[in-house]
């Protein structure tokens, strides 16, 4: 079943001055038009093009010189992709762009993704040899990345290449032209512009990149007769001027600028555009020159120019590496009247959205999931379809509670079709908790061997034998099984009275008392504060052995008269990593500043020093309590920014990232589980046996290991 396409995400690595970054600004910019919200997810922040005030665009990394080369960052940043499309809610498709790009996004749990090839594979990876073999195999690995997967080529050449070669297998390929916006790009021409050159020209535009052969261009410059300038548009210009000294032996005039956020003036007023590379993608520099009316030369390159330059113009191509042949395509090429070529209506912003949009359609084909919350133990089950959606806590039980019958209850509040039962259904989705795992065993296994098993970790260890675990950070997720999942708000908070200022005289911990650091709870702890005048509030919460909650909730939920939250753990080896981040995102939503000892759920959300304070021992947290009392200015920004955040982590944040798991992710996933060969083997044993079988094989490997 087709579904309607509403939500687009476009990834690319950086937003340098590329032909292939211009474009997703482009296509972003037509989606939109269309009615597709649309967002822009770069992974560094390294941009030289000016972004609009209606862009939405996101970055992964800050830092410009992120190397997203090496193994290590790419996990990483799959890991904060990852994250940053679930705080989103999803999309209905992703488009990824660039090889590096591709090798990240390829690392991910994305569904319904489509990677663009914006350059020929089999050339591009040719050229890597010169640079060595390291970055020959990083090349050659980004491009087998693509194996299995829905690719768009932005030339026919390119779809004709990757089907006649062997490199890659993909699971499907089309070809759709990249986008321009001829009537921006005719009306920035117009626009007045200093420093055109008062000689006539020639010009190109682009990178200065080996793949370019400006060697070329630079050595047919010196054979042609017409009484021309050549001008180069590109930033690199160390780099130019070493090619220039080479190769300009006849000392004619080349005349250097820097990259242009308007380069369509200076494309213009030349008397034509050269591209002279090894290769292309499609070559957008020449179809931008013809929106120009600017007479266009270039190589006959694999891929792009020759389906640009058709019918009468296609005596502009020459043979690759040819200076003199290149040089006379010029001469004759000089005050060529350009008409309307072909080219020009199969690149319109509307034709090439549509086709995006088609695209993604096609992947959209999934049959909604049938899906159940187990709750074995509930002896009346009819009565949860009348609960409050926003439950108090100390209703529920332990574990489970939060993570089946709360999520049941506000999922259906929120309008998503899912059913809760104490036996096992006929088929679909089967969501459980860990502590269900012996009542799950007692099932039947013909039943639940036709189910997918959805497993919610908890704060416990691994559930060893569902299909698909769902864990409360990040730590052990690998997204293609385990999956991370934030743990809801609390219920009715009641925030910090703002009219309490920036001054600390009541700090709390509101937890479970044997989760709190013995130093916290020592007589050096309360006379520290007492000499600062400052109160301890211990909010304990207690569960009886048959995990019922014995405390008020409202009493934990409220920090009205709160001005400081401190909840450090006890030291123990492992990071606490199976800890959900939720003191953090609840003190967010209180506008309360927190201090928190040093968990993995915390790093991954937020950021110490500025939304929060990480801590290891009663003499830091000290230090830092000091900080906040000496610097308001430190205390308040806290709030602010803990503030920012919270509606990432709100009912219905949770509620999309639940919603994008079960529409999106799962059913992906689930066929690609079924693919494989361990799949049907696994559902000819008892639920009991396969645990038995994993938790053997997981114990060896550890053994090996150590």
């Amino acid at each position: 079943m087709n579904k309607d396409i509403q939500r687009i995400a476009i990834i690319i690595d950086t937003l340098n001055s590329g032909g292939a970054e211009k474009v997703c600004l482009i296509l972003t910019k037509a989606l939109k038009t269309c009615g597709i919200d649309t967002h822009l997810i770069v992974l560094k922040r390294k941009c030289s093009y000016e972004l609009t005030d209606d862009s939405t665009v996101h970055f992964i990394h800050d830092d410009a010189k992120t190397k997203l080369y090496q193994r290590s960052v790419q996990l990483n940043t799959a890991k904060k992709l990852n994250s940053l499309i679930q705080k989103l809610g999803g999309f209905d498709a992703y488009f990824s762009n660039l090889d590096e790009c591709h090798a990240i996004v390829a690392k991910t749990s994305l569904p319904n993704c489509f990677y663009v090839v914006h350059n020929s594979i089999e050339n591009s990876l040719a050229a890597q040899r010169r640079f060595g073999p390291r970055k020959y195999n990083r090349k050659l690995e980004a491009i087998q990345s693509l194996n299995g997967k829905r690719l768009i080529s932005v030339s026919k050449g390119i779809k004709q290449e990757i089907e006649q070669g062997t490199l890659i297998q993909p699971e499907s390929i089309t070809c759709i032209y990249n986008p321009i916006d001829i009537d921006a790009i005719q009306t920035q021409a117009k626009e007045p512009t200093e420093n055109l050159p008062s000689r006539p020209y020639i010009i190109y535009a682009g990178r200065v990149a080996a793949q370019k052969r400006l060697d070329v261009l630079i050595q047919a410059f010196q054979t042609i007769k017409a009484d021309v300038d050549l001008l180069i548009l590109s930033n690199n210009a160390k780099k130019l001027k070493k090619i220039i000294s080479k190769y300009n032996t006849a000392n004619k005039t080349i005349i250097c600028h820097d990259f242009k956020q308007n380069p369509y003036p200076w494309i213009k007023n030349a008397q034509a555009l050269v591209l002279s590379s090894d290769f292309e993608g499609l070559g957008m520099v020449l179809i931008e020159a013809l929106s120009c009316q600017t007479p266009v030369v270039s190589t006959d390159c694999p891929h792009g120019p020759s389906e640009i330059l058709s019918n009468e113009l296609s005596q502009f191509l020459t043979p690759v590496g040819e200076p003199k042949a290149l040089g006379k395509a010029i001469d004759a090429a000089i005050n060529t009247t350009i008409e309307h070529p072909p080219i020009l209506d199969k690149v319109s912003l509307n034709k090439v959205a549509a086709e995006y949009i088609e695209a993604a359609k096609q992947a959209n084909t999934h049959k909604p999931l049938n899906i159940t919350f187990y709750l074995p133990n509930c002896d009346d089950i009819e009565k949860l379809d009348t609960l409050d959606p926003y439950l108090s806590w100390k209703e529920m039980p332990r574990g489970e509670g939060f993570w089946i019958l709360q999520t049941y209850c506000l999922l259906k509040h929120f309008g998503f079709k899912v059913t809760i039962s104490k036996t096992l259904p006929d088929n679909g989705v089967l969501v459980y908790h860990r502590r269900n795992k012996r009542a799950l065993f007692n099932e039947d296994t013909k039943k639940i061997n036709k189910l997918i098993l959805v497993g919610c970790r908890g704060d416990l260890h691994d559930t060893i034998v569902p299909d698909f675990e769902l864990l409360q950070n990040a730590y052990f997720a690998d997204y293609e099984r385990r999956f991370p999942m934030p743990h809801w708000p609390m219920p009715h908070i009641v925030p910090r009275d703002p009219t309490r200022g920036d001054s600390i005289k009541r700090i709390a911990f509101k937890g479970f008392s044997p989760q709190l650091h013995p130093d916290f709870r020592s007589q050096e702890w309360q006379d520290f504060l007492s000499s600062h005048g400052i109160e301890w509030v211990q909010n304990d919460v207690k569960f009886s052995h048959s995990g019922e909650s014995q405390f008020d909730d409202s009493v934990w939920a409220n920090y009205l008269d709160i001005d400081l939250v401190i909840a450090v753990r006890p030291e123990r080896n492992e990071q606490h990593t199976n800890k959900p981040a939720l003191k953090l995102y609840n003190a967010w939503h209180a506008g309360v500043p927190v201090i928190l000892g040093h968990e993995y759920a915390y790093q991954e959300i937020g950021i110490n020093g500025e939304d929060y304070i990480e801590v290891n021992n009663i003499e830091e947290a000290k230090k830092a309590i000091l900080h906040l009392i000496e610097n308001p200015d430190a205390y308040r920004s806290m709030i602010e920014k803990g503030k920012q955040k919270a509606h990432q982590y709100t009912h219905e944040a949770v509620f999309h990232a639940w919603k994008y798991f079960f529409e999106s992710v799962l059913p992906e996933k689930i066929e690609k589980r079924k693919r494989q060969w361990g799949y049907k083997i696994s559902r000819k044993f008892s639920l009991r046996t396969r645990y038995i079988v994993l938790s053997s094989w997981k114990w060896l490997t550890l053994q090996r290991v150590r």
